[in-house]
């Protein structure tokens, strides 16, 4: 959690931050698509050519202590 300050409010936080993806549909990807490949297999390989999750630009936020492990946990993590 953030120290706070008199610029925040003493909350930790200021302002908002987006975490998109984006999915360039590459020809191999496209491929694989109409090969009807699980979506498992099509992540591995938008993965290989660059594809990040939410979840691991949210991963990166953490190490850069720009969000908190509250906020990634409230945020980003899913129900499995």
């Amino acid at each position: 959690k953030g120290a706070g300050c008199p610029s925040c409010g003493g909350t930790g936080f200021k302002g908002r931050r987006g975490i998109y993806e984006v999915l360039r549909i590459s020809p191999k990807l496209s491929q694989g698509i109409l090969d009807n490949k699980q979506s498992s297999e099509l992540l591995a390989i938008a993965k290989s050519e660059g594809f990040k999750t939410m979840q691991d630009i949210g991963r990166e936020l953490l190490k850069e202590h720009v969000i908190s492990i509250s906020e990634f946990q409230r945020t980003l993590v899913m129900d499995t």
